[in-house]
């Protein structure tokens, strides 16, 4: 990096240092990428849970209501039918 003159002041950086700052940045992105997908949590589906408080306060919630609701099935049948005792 050299600069040519004061009162016009240019910057000039090397083709090889560009393409070296292009590969790391290259790297550093293939590499989080492959952190990200392997230490994010997944649904039921498969899919990525984003860890949000007020998505994981939905989930939650999601969650809590649909394990609530499969303890409380309600058997509803006429008074002389023989399935109901």
């Amino acid at each position: 990096m050299t600069v040519n003159n004061q009162s016009d002041p240019e910057i000039h950086i090397s083709e090889e240092k560009l393409q070296k700052l292009g590969w790391i940045l290259l790297s550093l992105a293939v590499i989080f990428t492959i952190i990200g997908a392997v230490v994010s949590p997944l649904d039921e589906l498969g899919k990525p849970v984003l860890l949000l408080p007020e998505v994981k306060a939905v989930e939650d919630y999601r969650r809590s209501a649909q394990t609530r609701g499969s303890f409380f099935t309600v058997q509803v049948c006429a008074a002389d039918s023989p399935a109901c005792c």
